[in-house]
Order: C-alpha cells, then sequence, then structure tokens
C-alpha cells in the first residue's frame, strides 16, 4: 500500500510543506537501510561480546561479566519496567494516530509510511540501552571490589582488577563499534523527526505527542549513569591511601594512567559522546529548522 501511494506525501502540497515530508521520509527509510545493514554485518562482533562477558563472568565467579545473579535481576527488571513504560506510550499515541485521523487523508498515508521506520529505530534504541545498563552496572560491580579490597594480597588483586578493566574496556569498545555509525543515524534521525514533527505541529496549529523524546530521555539517562559509574571508579582510586604502601602506589598510578589512557565512554564511533550535552547540540539545529522552514512558508 505505502508503495503504491506515496505521492500522497507530497501531492497538494505548497513547497515547504512538501519537502518536510519528503525529508522525513527519505531519513525513516534511510536509517532502516543502515540499521538492518549494521546488524547484519556486526553479527560476529555481537556474539564477541556476550562471550567475553561469560568468559569474564567464568573468572569471578559470576553470571555476566562481574555481575552476580541478584544484580543481574534487579538490572533486568529495571530494563523490562523501561520497555515496558516505552511500549505503553508508544501504544497509546500510535492509536491515537490511527483512530484520530481519516483513512485515505494525508496523515493517514503520513503515519502508514513512517510506522515500520520508527518501530526499528526505538528496537534500536532500546537494545542499546540493554547494553548500556549492562556495561554501567560492571563498572560498578568493578568499583565495589576496589572498594572492599583487604590488605592481605591487596597486590594481587589490584592487578587482576586492572586486567578486569582492560576487559570491560574492550567490550565497551565493542559496543560502540556495534552500535555506532547506525546509532549516530538513528539518533540524529530521531531528532530531525521531532524537527519535522514540530513544524508540522506549527504549520497545521495543532498539539500532539512525541513518543521518541521518551525513548531518547531513557537513552540520555542510562548514558549518565554509564558515566557517573566511571567516575566513581577513578574517584575510588584517587581516594585510596597508599601512603605506607609504596608498591600499592605504583599499581593505582598505573591503574589511574589506564583510565586516561583508555577511558570508557559511550561514543557513536567517536561522530559524538552520548551525554545531556548531545540534547543541547540537537535542540539547536531543531529550532534552526523549524524557524528557517517557517520563515519559508510564509
Amino acid at each position: 500500500m505505502a508503495k503504491r501511494n506515496y505521492n500522497h506525501l507530497f501531492n497538494g502540497l505548497v513547497l515547504t510543506d512538501a519537502m518536510n515530508n519528503y525529508f522525513k521520509f527519505v531519513i525513516g527509510l534511510l536509517t532502516i537501510c543502515v540499521t538492518l545493514t549494521d546488524s547484519w554485518f556486526g553479527i560476529e562482533m555481537h556474539r564477541s561480546v556476550w562471550i567475553r562477558y561469560r568468559e569474564m563472568a567464568t573468572k569471578n565467579d559470576a553470571l555476566l561479566g562481574l555481575v552476580g545473579k541478584a544484580e543481574l535481576v534487579r538490572v533486568l527488571v529495571r530494563f523490562i519496567v523501561i520497555f515496558l513504560a516505552i511500549v505503553a506510550v508508544c501504544v497509546t499515541v500510535e492509536c491515537e494516530m490511527y483512530y484520530g485521523i481519516t483513512s485515505g487523508s494525508q496523515w493517514h498515508y503520513f503515519w502508514t509510511h513512517n510506522f515500520y521506520p520508527y518501530l526499528i529505530s526505538h528496537f534500536r534504541h532500546v537494545y542499546h540501552l540493554l547494553h548500556i545498563l549492562l556495561m554501567a552496572t560492571n563498572l560498578r560491580q568493578l568499583r565495589n571490589k576496589l572498594c572492599s579490597m583487604q590488605l592481605s594480597g591487596v597486590t594481587e588483586r589490584m592487578e587482576a582488577y586492572r586486567a578486569i578493566y582492560g576487559e570491560l574496556w574492550q567490550i565497551n569498545e565493542s559496543i560502540n563499534e556495534l552500535f555506532g555509525f547506525s546509532q549516530a543515524l538513528n539518533i540524529a534521525g530521531s531528532f530531525a523527526q521531532i524537527a519535522f514533527d514540530l513544524y508540522w505541529m506549527y504549520t497545521m496549529w495543532m498539539l500532539g505527542s512525541n513518543k521518541m523524546d521518551l525513548i531518547l530521555g531513557f537513552l540520555m539517562s542510562a548514558a549518565k549513569s554509564h558515566q557517573l559509574a566511571m567516575e566513581a571508579l577513578e574517584v575510588t582510586l584517587l581516594d585510596m591511601n597508599c601512603a605506607d604502601d609504596a608498591r600499592m602506589g605504583q599499581l593505582r598510578y598505573l591503574f589511574l594512567t589506564q583510565l586516561l589512557r583508555t577511558r570508557i565512554r559511550l561514543t557513536a564511533k567517536d561522530i559524538f559522546d552520548y551525554d545531556y550535552t548531545l540534547i543541547r547540540k540537537f535542540v539547536i539545529v531543531i529550532l534552526t529548522y523549524v524557524i528557517i522552514f517557517t520563515e519559508m512558508s510564509r
């Protein structure tokens, strides 16, 4: 149906309105292609992430990386709650759109063409969210291990924890590589979709809701939790009292140097970092787009 009637997205519109629909349709289509292609070629890397987690768990008598059963259950429960909240909001918005628009109208075709790009984009965001939550939990567990070190054999454990950090860094880099380019386009496309919707809300003087705001909010919140876990690990090392143990002080210095050189952070192939500054950058772009198209429509 969408293939036969795609011209309904553009026919009968003024130039700026047609351009707005065209950009949204093309970005949605591009998001699908890049996401599916990236997922296909990243199968082996994705498998390697879980293999490394399993190997680390075997060494440390845990269930996933450094995470034990009880902590893993808490993480999964939190993820399921977030997932259900996203599903509930998305279903509500889609039902509101489906029953609130006239069949055969331009809004009907608009909804039909963009439903599947939205769906795939949401699933990609949510799956990335799971990986971020798991990595943040592993970083917190490593910090807990550093905090609970005993005086006996502390040197050996510090060396082991440095090795664990190196393994977590490799896993995190694999996650960045796995979700990097597609998520960079996905998030940029998501903010672009918000800009397109804001333009329609302005031109048609109607109220609307955008479930993408909620998903991006959860994603940025999880990324902030990931960042705080990394900062807490660094603070724990800095607060260690090594005045009476020269060897311990040397190992702490090496560990801090390792954190500085190979910092665990969430990036999209170094295009941008996942943090709240990302929202500020895209808000500026969104407002610029809306202002330009609003002026053009006048």
